[in-house]
């Protein structure tokens, strides 16, 4: 019992030497909140949470308050909490903030002031299949819950692609995407690539949506870029009969890879 009151102690005399009085608003904690589509909710998070303290969200509409303050305590453990789409509505300002309760008193956050568009994170856009041709992959997504329900403002998207065995992945930013559907270029050859695409509000009110599901395409084939190294070897069948084998390189590091689907012999 000796060494809790301790540890309490020392806890208090650091945040007082950091100017930190009970009750008094600190850092943001990390508190971070976003209007989740086509869900309603409103999902907070915060660093990670410290077991042995309790967290309670306090969330106040504007237009009501006092009357409109309401808090839910977080699960032990949890750096987060869903306030319900019931709960929040849309064209309305909000304050948030978070109270820590522990053994060193009461922590609370700064608030976080905002309307819910400003807040929102839009659905995960949808790919279509990608069309692939010799010059290059045309890429097209939609997100049809946006377009019914909120037209403006409209989504702007970027995209991200990389080979299928490759760890690193190329942007496309949304100063270069063609939001009606962008077509990706100089891609290699006989080749399987995955695309992702993920969208924002236009004005940049909100938070990006998450990547979509990886789609994956493969480039079609091409002719080599130099004559073919080609040779051949004559060995004796069982029967003595001489069998000639025709032979070629597959691939070369500057240029694509092909497969041979037919070839003649002049005799």
């Amino acid at each position: 019992m000796k060494s809790q009151w301790n540890t309490a102690w020392l806890l208090l005399l650091a945040l007082k030497a950091f100017g930190l009085k009970e009750g008094d608003p600190v850092a943001s904690m990390g508190l971070r909140c976003f209007h989740m589509l086509p869900s309603g909710v409103m999902n907070c998070t915060w660093s990670t949470a410290d077991v042995n303290a309790t967290y309670v969200l306090f969330y106040q509409n504007h237009k009501y308050p006092p009357r409109g303050t309401h808090r839910v305590q977080a699960e032990q453990g949890q750096n987060w909490q869903v306030v319900t789409r019931t709960q929040v509505k849309m064209g309305e300002e909000y304050s948030v903030w978070l109270e820590v309760q522990h053994a060193a008193g009461v922590e609370v956050s700064k608030k976080l002031n905002f309307s819910l568009e400003e807040i929102v994170k839009p659905p995960v856009p949808e790919l279509n299949p990608v069309e692939v041709s010799s010059s290059g992959a045309m890429v097209r997504w939609e997100n049809p819950y946006w377009l019914e329900n909120i037209p403006d403002p409209p989504l702007v998207c970027e995209l991200r692609y990389k080979t299928s065995t490759d760890a690193v992945w190329t942007w496309v930013g949304v100063e270069r995407v063609k939001q009606e559907g962008h077509k990706l270029e100089q891609l290699d050859s006989f080749t399987w690539y995955e695309v992702q695409a993920r969208c924002i509000p236009e004005r940049g009110q909100g938070f990006w949506s998450e990547w979509s599901s990886p789609h994956t395409f493969r480039t079609p084939e091409a002719a080599p870029l130099s004559q073919v190294d080609v040779w051949r070897k004559v060995r004796l069948a069982e029967n003595s009969e001489p069998r000639f084998y025709l032979l070629w390189k597959v691939r070369w590091t500057d240029g694509p890879s092909f497969i041979c689907t037919r070839f003649a012999t002049d005799r």
